[in-house]
């Protein structure tokens, strides 16, 4: 879902209230027909006639609901924008967010359809943006963590360990074995002290050791972190 600020200033800048469109209360619904089928025609675009009907039927609202898809490749499909076409009181047609928000948006009027096309392109646009901003955040952190796996590589062979390596969006989960035992030691820090952590590895490794070897053990376990974490590296298994 974008941020409220973004859909207030799409709908202020798509919709700037000159000529708005009236439509009397009655054959409302036919009205509406031929708009929801040429905004449903839209890519990523879903739009149904919604008739919401109050008072045992005496008093109805004819709506559209409109839906406006992500790319379904991006990581964060699902977070569909949801607008409402509907009419006010004095017969104006009306579009407003139809999303949960803690302050709501102000609706604003229609005065045709191409200020509708606009405020989908505009949204259509954003979310594609987000898209390739976070596939271009996963790719960089892909590489980080193949750079830290590398070096972890290198100094577990070096030192006798084994490890298993995840992260999060600030931190990296570090899972360690020493001296043969199949339980292990499970640490987080922030992903900007990796250099430093790695430096003070090879203390570590002897520490664990020597405390491995006079029978101390920790209490703690991983499995938040294990369904994120790739294979343990330097096993035998």
């Amino acid at each position: 879902m974008l941020p409220a600020p973004t859909i207030r200033k799409f709908l202020r800048e798509s919709f700037p209230g000159e000529s708005p469109i009236l439509v009397p209360r009655k054959g409302r619904i036919d009205w509406l027909k031929p708009l929801e089928k040429q905004l449903d025609a839209i890519e990523r675009v879903e739009c149904k006639i919604h008739v919401i009907h109050r008072l045992k039927g005496r008093e109805r609202t004819d709506r559209l609901d409109l839906t406006i898809k992500p790319d379904s490749s991006g990581r964060r499909y699902g977070d569909s924008e949801r607008f409402k076409l509907f009419f006010s009181e004095s017969d104006l047609f009306l579009i407003g967010d139809d999303s949960w928000r803690r302050n709501p948006i102000e609706a604003v009027t229609i005065s045709g359809f191409s200020e509708i096309e606009d405020l989908i392109r505009k949204v259509v646009a954003r979310q594609d943006r987000i898209r390739l901003r976070d596939r271009k955040k996963d790719k960089i952190s892909n590489l980080k963590e193949k750079g830290m796996k590398a070096q972890l590589t290198a100094l577990a062979a070096e030192h006798d360990f084994s490890f298993a390596l995840g992260q999060t969006a600030r931190n990296v989960n570090l899972s360690l074995r020493v001296a043969g035992r199949k339980t292990g030691f499970h640490f987080s820090f922030p992903k900007g002290k990796f250099d430093e952590v790695i430096g003070e590895l090879p203390q570590l490794i002897a520490d664990f050791e020597k405390m491995a070897r006079l029978g101390i053990t920790f209490r703690t376990n991983n499995r938040k972190w294990q369904i994120h974490q790739g294979d343990w590296v330097g096993d035998d298994e």
